[in-house]
């Protein structure tokens, strides 16, 4: 059966960037980073993201968003030091956010897309 939704929240986002921060700040009761390690941790979702549309094998797709160059992008898109980077790296893989250099598909957002559009459904099934 089909639970009945009779309350909706509406949280606007201006784009991805901030649907994805969006995304980690709501989750932060289950990952407790900062806001810089959420700010790595957006920019790391973000671009698996992007990678995605084009690649639709999970494994090259984590191999190429922990690759080198990645890494450096998002550094750079962070502006962290590399020590700076790899501090918050460990602290994502502390909290679980990362696993075996993987993003924990627990914190990666199911989304259906439509346009560019997406709208993302929370439900909370009181019991």
């Amino acid at each position: 059966m089909k639970p009945q939704i009779n309350k909706a929240i509406m949280i606007p986002v201006n784009g991805k960037d901030d649907f994805f921060r969006s995304w980690f700040e709501m989750l932060k009761p289950f990952h407790h980073l900062t806001n810089r390690a959420m700010d790595v941790a957006t920019a790391l979702l973000k671009k698996r993201y992007e990678l995605s549309k084009v690649i639709n094998d999970t494994q090259i797709l984590d191999k190429i968003l922990f690759s080198t160059d990645v890494q450096k992008e998002i550094r750079s898109e962070c502006n962290l030091s590399i020590p700076q980077f790899y501090a918050i790296l460990n602290k994502l893989r502390n909290s679980n956010v990362v696993i075996d250099n993987k993003i924990n598909t627990k914190f990666i957002p199911n989304l259906n897309e439509d346009d560019d559009k997406f709208k993302l459904l929370i439900l909370f099934d009181f019991k």
